[in-house]
């Protein structure tokens, strides 16, 4: 980010006197009224019923078209004996949805399994005829695919003629050209489906199936994997409809206990010091974790960890994917240095970014591209092409731009396409890279997408005083859980804010440091990527404005709120919600002893890196 030109912009506001209504209904900070309001809820029934939670909205598994013949067909593989594959994905959607399924069919009894999950480096993106015909060399008669399959139309119709069995559990949205030749398909987006949540994850459709598998031979205990569908619910960002908002607010109370070693031993190493975990401990800790290994090479070691089958395993199992992550952040900071240089020159000229290079790590695309849209604001391509000549690519979206959309027009030059609106991967030869290139253009005309500014994608939610922030502000926070696509961790901005002692440059290029506003009060700060120097900031005399997500960091018991600070900008001008008596709000007095401190005296917890 360029700091001269950074400008974070004015969070949203609700109408002075309905924030005020709010504020005192509910006995909230003003910010914290603003904050509802703007996402929608905005009478008080409206904010009960968030506040709360929903507790009615998990819809009937039946409802799913198809159901009736997924259920039937695996029934029929426990009666005959026959082998099942269960074939997933190695992304963590993917992933869970397989573990859950062996989970699920292990409990109940009576199958001969077998599971497997493709490599995106040997098999490439989604199911492939090599994986068909492995699978059926191997002694299975049946597949179930998770998170894959609804656009594998050869590979299936191959699987048919080899006289197996193919369920598609999968989550995507079908293609344009009809759909594969399948037993059964699960997929709430096909045409005739009336499941009222159409927003699932593949483990979502996988849990579904369970449930209604468990109902019709009458065997309880279902609710036990909806510990597994939180896992790729959060990771595949599926937005919080009512459904995955209750689900989710159950599962994230007692996944730190799991009856699952695998997701105990993950979340209890990142649940805070009271074990609440939330949905970034998993977004932004647990995801990368169990998506390391597929991105490095094979995911199995992901899905043993799922399918641990007591703590001692989980313990030994998680220790590979620490060593599977550091490695994929090294490869992965490379290579982002590479693609932003060829980003840079390409922006003024392209609505959609694609960036290509020889050799490039096919496991980080995805997490590059989503940085590129990050820092340009626009629809983003990585491609990596191999040394035979094949280009793998991952795409990352922007509001106003379908990728979905953009690949369906270019089919034809695809080997393998799939995907969702924000988020998709294709494979093509090299030689057709240059023609997709203006495909993607003509596809965002057609669109209307129209970009702005290239400029960094600066969130914030709410105004705030860094006074405001306290044990009870962070209690309020916590009632927003869930958080995810359609309610968002809230980003806050304090504007005016002065650095009273050192900044420090840690490992990784990260700065540390306290935050301060003219009350006084201390807060430990930590800047994760921001790419700017201790010196710069020293210059701010004038002050900084900044946005940041407040969080607990516990060391040695002791536990202190810091700042993760987002982004960085000159001072614009300061916006704070008016007291009665003209002031600007903080509304209660916080205890000092939970921001400041001596912030070289914790060790700094990233996020995205911890575990």
């Amino acid at each position: 980010m360029i700091f001269e030109s950074l400008k974070i912009p004015p969070a949203p506001q609700a109408p002075e006197s309905e924030a005020q209504a709010i504020a005192l209904a509910f006995s909230v900070p003003l910010w914290f009224a603003h904050l509802l309001w703007t996402r929608g809820h905005q009478t008080q029934e409206q904010v009960r019923e968030f506040l709360e939670g929903p507790n009615n909205a998990i819809g009937n598994p039946w409802l799913l078209k198809g159901m009736e013949g997924a259920v039937e067909t695996i029934l029929a593989y426990r009666s005959s004996g026959r082998e099942l594959c269960i074939f997933g994905d190695y992304d963590l959607d993917g992933i869970s949805g397989a573990a859950l399924l062996v989970h699920a069919l292990r409990r109940a009894g009576g199958w001969k399994l077998s599971y497997r999950l493709p490599s995106r480096f040997g098999d490439g993106y989604g199911m492939s005829l090599g994986i068909v015909e492995s699978i059926y060399e191997s002694g299975a008669r049946g597949i179930i695919s998770v998170d894959t399959g609804i656009t594998a139309n050869r590979e299936i119709a191959r699987a048919r003629e080899l006289g197996m069995d193919v369920v598609i559990v999968d989550h995507h949205r079908p293609p344009d050209d009809g759909l594969p030749n399948a037993t059964a398909i699960l997929d709430p987006w096909q045409d005739g489906c009336t499941y009222p949540h159409k927003d699932l994850s593949a483990v979502g459709v996988a849990y579904k199936l369970a449930c209604a598998l468990y109902e019709r031979i009458d065997l309880g205990g279902a609710d036990d994997f909806l510990d597994l569908m939180a896992l790729g619910t959060l990771s595949d960002m599926m937005p919080m409809n009512p459904e995955n908002r209750q689900i989710l607010r159950i599962a994230l109370a007692r996944m730190p206990k799991s009856v699952f070693p695998g997701v105990k031993v993950l979340c209890e190493s990142v649940a805070d010091s009271d074990g609440h975990l939330g949905t970034q401990d998993i977004l932004f800790r647990v995801a990368p974790l169990m998506n390391a290994p597929g991105r490095l090479d094979k995911p199995d070691n992901a899905l043993e960890m799922l399918l641990s089958l007591t703590e001692k395993e989980a313990l030994r199992t998680i220790e590979k994917l620490r060593t599977a992550n550091d490695k994929r952040r090294e490869i992965e900071a490379e290579i982002t240095r590479e693609a932003m240089a060829q980003a840079e020159s390409r922006v003024k000229d392209h609505r959609v970014l694609v960036v290509d290079s020889v050799g490039w790590h096919l496991g980080v695309l995805g997490i590059v591209a989503s940085k590129l849209t990050q820092a340009f604001g626009r629809p983003s391509a990585v491609v990596s092409v191999s040394a035979e000549g094949v280009g793998s690519g991952s795409v990352r979206g922007v509001d106003g731009f379908d990728w979905h959309q953009a690949l369906s027009d270019t089919r034809d030059q695809f080997d393998r396409w799939g995907g969702h609106k924000n988020a998709a991967g294709f494979s093509l030869q090299a030689d057709r890279l240059e023609f997709v290139r203006q495909s993607f253009e003509t596809s965002a005309i057609n669109q209307g997408y129209e970009p702005g500014i290239a400029q960094p994608v600066v969130d914030c939610h709410a105004e705030v005083r860094l006074c405001d922030m306290n044990i009870a502000s962070m209690e309020l926070l916590r009632r927003l859980e869930p958080c995810g696509r359609g309610n968002p961790v809230p980003i806050l901005v304090a504007r005016k804010v002065k650095f009273p002692s050192g900044i420090r440059e840690i490992r990784g290029g990260h700065l540390q440091f306290e935050v301060v506003q003219e009350e006084g009060i201390r807060f430990a700060a930590v800047a994760f990527g921001l790419g700017y120097s201790p010196d710069l900031l020293r210059k701010q005399v004038d002050g900084v404005d900044m946005t940041f997500v407040p969080s607990w960091n516990s060391y040695k018991g002791r536990r202190v709120l810091q700042l993760q600070i987002k982004a960085i900008a000159p001072c614009a001008h300061p916006i704070g919600h008016p007291r009665e008596d003209g002031g600007l709000s903080c509304h209660s007095a916080p205890d000092p002893r939970l921001g400041g401190g001596d912030t070289g005296s914790n060790p700094v917890k990233d996020p995205c890196n911890s575990l």
